[in-house]
């Protein structure tokens, strides 16, 4: 805009001069050419505003729009969550795994408020797993997040009232916004009978001596997948 209305000013300056056979004609045509530039940059300022205002609101009703989709798939999944039999987290990846989220289906679990978990200075998850299972399960958290792998646990929980419930959990860790730190985030639910039946089973064949050349293929591969059944 400076470099056009310089040039436009020399210009137009010499040709008026050209043009006014008088100093009084020439005062009128300036006066005229300054009206022109006015009313020209007005109008430029003008589209030019309007330009950039329209895409604004453009942009703000594609920003509204997106934060409303957002708003309705967080409160579809929260609807969700709470509507499931067990209980959606996300802790920390730490030994006292202190929760970040937690969904309604706690209080059926483990008899706890998802906020006894969640509100500063919550009761870490840690605390109500058995204490003679607290450590497989630390090691096996450990180890599938040391090695990019998602797992699936099977350990037991003391609940508010005291009860004992075998529960498995299946999970993976994802990268977490404070400061550099992984989270895991998971899906823990009590183990029914059948399943508890199926685990015994397979203890009880583990402790039963079986030598490497009588087991398949299969059988040996499955061994790693299945030492979380076999250490309880």
């Amino acid at each position: 805009y400076f470099v056009i209305g310089g040039i436009w000013i020399l210009l137009s300056d010499r040709f008026l001069e050209s043009m006014a056979s008088d100093i009084r004609t020439l005062n009128v045509l300036q006066t005229y050419k300054g009206f022109f530039f006015v009313t020209m940059s007005a109008i430029l300022v003008y589209f030019t505003a309007r330009h950039y205002l329209t895409r604004l609101s453009q942009s703000n009703q594609v920003i509204h729009a997106k934060d409303f989709a957002l708003t309705e798939n967080r409160r579809g999944m929260f609807t969700l969550l709470s509507n499931l039999p067990g209980m959606a987290y996300r802790c920390n990846h730490d030994e006292n795994r202190q929760m970040e989220f937690v969904s309604k289906g706690c209080r059926n679990l483990i008899g706890y408020e998802s906020t006894d978990f969640t509100c500063e200075g919550g009761a870490p998850y840690a605390q109500i797993i058995v204490e003679e299972d607290r450590d497989i399960v630390s090691h096996e958290i450990s180890r599938a997040v040391r090695y990019k792998m998602a797992f699936q646990l099977e350990y037991r929980i003391r609940t508010k009232s005291g009860r004992v419930k075998w529960v498995s959990e299946q999970g993976c860790a994802i990268h977490s916004t404070k400061e550099g730190k992984k989270a895991l985030v998971g899906y823990i639910f009590e183990m029914d009978e059948a399943a508890l039946q199926g685990n015994r089973l397979r203890r009880s064949q583990a402790r039963q001596p079986v030598s490497q050349t009588d087991q398949s293929p299969d059988q040996n591969a499955n061994q790693g997948l299945n030492i979380m059944s076999r250490r309880f």
